[in-house]
């Protein structure tokens, strides 16, 4: 008998490419990537292996989420804090994903 598998995120998950950058604590970029897909409670981002937060670890985060009109394109700004919750393969042997799990829901109006 087959189990069926159920999705336990609370938020849904975009595969969007969207500028990232980590910090410290005190404002020293830690890492700059984009996201590999992403979601109101977290990101998975590729990484270096050499750059990669440990788990567990908090840090600041600023994203850029790309929008358009029929006339525009921009991206729009967002600050929060998160905490990395897992490293993962990637294809690339020199990177890695990372995901993080922000501390509080963004409302980052990702159209799915």
């Amino acid at each position: 008998m087959a189990r069926q598998s159920r999705e336990l995120r609370e938020h849904e998950r975009v595969e969007l490419a969207c500028p990232i950058k980590l910090y410290d604590n005190g404002g020293e970029v830690l890492a700059q990537s984009k996201t590999l897909n992403i979601s109101d409670g977290g990101a998975l981002v590729s990484l270096p292996l050499d750059s990669l937060p440990k788990i567990g670890s908090k840090t600041n985060i600023t994203l850029s989420v790309p929008r358009a009109t029929p006339t525009t394109y921009m991206l729009e700004d967002f600050a929060c804090r998160g905490e990395v919750i897992r490293h993962q393969p990637l294809v690339e042997s020199n990177f890695a994903g990372l995901a993080l799990r922000f501390d509080e829901a963004q409302e980052l109006g990702l159209v799915v």
